[in-house]
């Protein structure tokens, strides 16, 4: 069975793709899912979210052992998963976890 990446290494490689984002104009940047609450196994893939002018759903990448999964939107799309009843029961509680790794203008924060 593979080893189970440390929080660490994890953390690492998210903050790294975080400085891509950003630098590529990523608004706010943040680790969602199963490595953000601490339960991720050797299988789980890192999550996360970008918030930009761009739109796109979940780009898969493979980054230092692990798989990443990269998705970015609007601020305002992000918001209106809240208000959807087949998309609020996973949202509210991802964003609540949420690991902000980029947040100047404290949007993820909100």
């Amino acid at each position: 069975m593979k080893p189970e990446p440390s929080r660490d290494h994890t953390l690492s490689v998210a903050r790294r793709i975080s400085g891509e984002l950003a630098a590529g104009g990523a608004e706010a940047v943040v680790l969602v899912g199963s490595h953000a609450h601490g339960d991720a196994g050797p299988e789980s893939d890192l999550d996360i979210l970008a918030v930009g002018d761009e739109s796109y759903s979940w780009r898969l990448d493979r980054r230092d052992g692990l798989l990443v999964s990269v998705s970015m939107r609007p601020f305002e799309s992000y918001l209106e998963s809240f208000e959807l009843p087949e998309l609020v029961c996973a949202s509210v509680p991802g964003w609540r976890d949420a690991v902000v790794l980029h947040d100047p203008g404290r949007l993820a924060a909100s």
